[in-house]
């Protein structure tokens, strides 16, 4: 049998989603269903739809993106799972009241500071998941590919790898991580993709991460960033060929 959960307000995010699109710290603001669906024993359908309120104009349009989302989660006997998604996002951008240069980051805009493309997203993501070694060591590997289909340039693409070893869910848990992105001028929008490096877009990255959880309720987290302008068009007062560096330290509290 299927359930549908229908979410309203500000809400986390009801799909399979990565950094390269969305960052872990974007909770879309509007109305979103969910419906699960059980296929067989060891198989599940996520449908996923969402209307998110991006910006409000009281005088004029809004800006706003629907989206839908279809997730298969199948199970291959005890220690192998795999989950392949595919998601569209339509943006209607008519308002940019409440951006700033924070939002707008690294993609392209006209001279009247609108952007300069549309962006309807083809966001398409799998990961393979396997506990073979033991349940507090799984490794698993995640790639997601977008198409942004409303693009007025050619740099219209993004593509990230992710690999994980290790679980962070239990106290003493270690788990290491390492991932690599490319990401094109306009290939996403800049607002709700990861904020890891000092441009948003066009950038070849090399990410790695290890994290600790110290207690039930605190954890650790250590992260470097080795990364560069994908190409010299979009590059700006950087060299193409000029790799940067950024780390990251977090200290995580729960309560």
């Amino acid at each position: 049998l299927g359930q549908t959960t229908i979410f309203g307000g500000k809400f986390a995010k009801p799909f399979m989603s990565t950094d390269l699109l969305w960052d872990g710290d974007v909770n879309p603001t509007g109305v979103a269903a969910r419906s699960r669906l059980a296929l067989s024993a060891d198989s599940t359908l996520d449908l996923s739809g969402i209307l998110f309120v991006v910006d409000e104009d009281a005088g004029g349009d809004d800006s706003q993106m629907l989206g839908t989302q279809i997730h298969l989660q199948s199970h291959w006997g005890p220690v192998l799972t795999i989950d392949i998604a595919a998601a569209y996002y339509d943006y209607e951008l008519d308002s940019v009241a409440g951006a700033d240069a924070g939002d707008f980051r690294t993609n392209l805009l006209r001279a009247d500071g609108t952007y300069l493309s549309d962006y309807d997203l083809l966001d398409l993501v799998a990961r393979v998941s396997w506990t073979g070694i033991s349940e507090a060591w799984p490794v698993t590997l995640t790639v997601n590919h977008v198409t942004n289909l409303g693009a007025a340039v050619d740099g219209d693409t993004a593509l990230g790898l992710d690999l994980n070893v290790g679980r962070s869910s239990q106290p003493q848990d270690l788990s290491f991580a390492y991932g690599y992105g490319e990401t094109e001028v306009d290939g996403v929008l800049a607002a709700f993709s990861h904020d890891n490096y000092s441009f948003a877009t066009n950038y070849m990255a090399h990410e790695l991460g290890v994290s600790y959880v110290l207690t039930e309720n605190v954890s650790l987290a250590a992260s470097l960033y080795h990364y560069k302008p994908l190409t010299s068009a979009y590059a700006g007062t950087l060299a193409p060929g000029e790799w940067l560096n950024r780390v990251r330290l977090n200290l995580a509290i729960s309560y």
